[in-house]
């Protein structure tokens, strides 16, 4: 007696293709209509319009993230091989973010004052006795230039570039 061997049956972890949820489908349609209207203002070229269309497209992304947390939108293989990379990509974007928030403000407001000695730079408590007056703790020693650095517009840092070759000769 021979035993034939059973045929796998296909597991899907999403519904088959053309059968998304309404959610899904309306934020596709609203990625191609922000799409086919980016080219209209000057193809985007603008600052208002760069910025809504980073804005617009931004907002689907998380409209479908928050979806897909919640089981009203599918993932793909694709999807599902992105969270760590995704994860690692917030983090470091919060952690840029957390560096520009004045801690002095955030410990005033809630009323601990636990923030300012662990995090923030010493350079911060120098300055304000120096100057004799309120400066606010940052965990970054130059906030502004970091906020500026971190969402800069322009080409990325080749080895043509002045910025790149100054940066070279720092680390020289």
């Amino acid at each position: 007696m021979s035993v034939k061997p059973r045929k796998r049956a296909a597991i899907s972890m999403h519904k088959p293709a053309g059968q998304g949820t309404r959610f899904e489908t309306a934020l596709t349609l609203a990625l191609i209509l922000v799409l086919a209207w980016a080219p209209f203002p000057y193809g985007s070229n603008r600052p208002w319009a760069s910025s809504l269309l980073a804005l617009l497209v931004g907002g689907l992304l998380l409209a479908w993230a928050g979806a897909s947390v919640i089981g009203r939108a599918r993932l793909t293989g694709l999807t599902q091989k992105l969270r760590l990379p995704a994860l690692c990509a917030i983090g470091a974007v919060s952690w840029a973010l957390f560096q520009t928030v004045d801690l002095g403000f955030v410990d005033r407001v809630l009323g601990m004052h636990v923030l300012v000695p662990w995090l923030a730079h010493p350079v911060w408590t120098l300055a304000a006795g120096a100057l004799g007056a309120e400066t606010g703790a940052y965990v970054s020693v130059d906030p502004a230039r970091l906020s500026a650095r971190a969402y800069r517009r322009g080409p990325p840092l080749t080895p043509k570039t002045p910025s790149y070759r100054e940066l070279n000769r720092g680390i020289r």
